[in-house]
């Protein structure tokens, strides 16, 4: 008899960067839980011109109960950062927030 595998609760949050420029943007995209060493990072991504691209983050849920916080960050060109706040509001969910660049 095989042992059921229990799969850990998971957060998702999904990030959607849409560059509203006429040239693609390079750069890397954070989120960070608030008040937490919770945080995962993507270097070297690309932002297409006029376009949008979204991204997914994972994090343990039992970390970040329902009513925390987090922020999603894009650093891009020469150091410009653009940052969007938001919440878990439903345990075990996700959460999509909008950054536009440039």
């Amino acid at each position: 008899m095989k042992a059921q595998q229990q799969s850990k609760p998971i957060f998702r949050v999904s990030v959607e960067v849409t560059n509203t420029g006429i040239t693609d943007q390079y750069g890397t995209i954070y989120v960070n839980i608030n008040d937490s060493p919770a945080v995962d990072g993507l270097s070297g991504q690309i932002f297409p011109a006029r376009g949008t691209i979204s991204f997914e983050f994972v994090f343990d849920s039992k970390e970040i109960p329902v009513g925390k916080e987090f922020v999603a960050e894009v650093v891009y060109a020469t150091d410009i950062h653009k940052r969007v706040y938001g919440k878990n509001t439903s345990p075990n969910s996700s959460e999509t927030v909008a950054i536009e660049i440039p």
